[in-house]
C-alpha cells in the first residue's frame, strides 16, 4: 500500500502537468491569421495562471462587463483565448461582444475565420490589425513578451 500511495505522489503531478499541456497544445483557435492564434494560446495561458488580470484587461478594454466575461469563461468549450479575440473582433468591427459570441454559437465548430467571415469580416485587413492592436496592448498592460511575428 505504501508503494501505491508513495508512486501516486510521485506521478500524479506529472500526469495532471501533462494533461493540461496536452488541453493547452489542443486549443486551435483558427483565426486564419497564424500570430493572432499563437497569441491566444499564451493568452490562454497567462489568463490559467492570472484569471482576475485577464477578466479585468478585457472588461477595461475591450468593453464587456466582469460578469459577462466571467459568464463565457464558464462556457463549456470558451477558453480565455476565444473570449480576448470575441470581445476584440467585436471592438474592431463594430459589432457588439454578443453578437460575435453569438455568430459563433451559430457554428461552434468553424474556426474563428469562419465567425468573423460571417460577419463580413477578412484576416488581413483593417478588423484583424485592430485586433492585433488589441492584443498588443494587453500584453503591455501585463508587461509580457510578445508572441514572434
Amino acid at each position: 500500500m505504501a508503494l501505491c500511495t508513495g508512486l501516486l505522489t510521485a506521478c500524479l503531478p506529472s500526469m495532471l502537468s501533462a494533461r493540461v499541456d496536452a488541453a493547452a497544445d489542443d486549443y486551435q483557435p483558427r483565426t486564419g491569421d497564424a500570430w493572432i492564434d499563437r497569441a491566444l494560446r499564451d493568452i490562454d495561458d497567462y489568463a490559467a495562471r492570472y484569471p482576475d488580470s485577464f477578466v479585468d484587461e478585457v472588461s477595461r478594454y475591450l468593453g464587456v462587463s466582469r460578469g459577462y466575461a466571467q459568464a463565457l469563461l464558464a462556457q463549456p468549450g470558451w477558453r480565455a483565448g476565444d473570449v480576448h479575440f470575441a470581445c476584440a473582433l467585436a471592438k474592431a468591427s463594430a459589432h457588439s461582444c454578443r453578437e460575435v459570441v453569438q455568430a459563433r454559437a451559430k457554428d461552434y465548430e468553424a474556426g474563428w475565420r469562419d465567425v468573423a467571415k460571417a460577419l463580413d469580416v477578412r484576416p488581413g485587413f483593417g478588423e484583424y490589425k485592430r485586433v492585433r492592436e488589441a492584443i498588443r496592448a494587453s500584453y503591455a498592460h501585463w508587461a509580457r513578451p510578445l508572441p514572434e511575428e
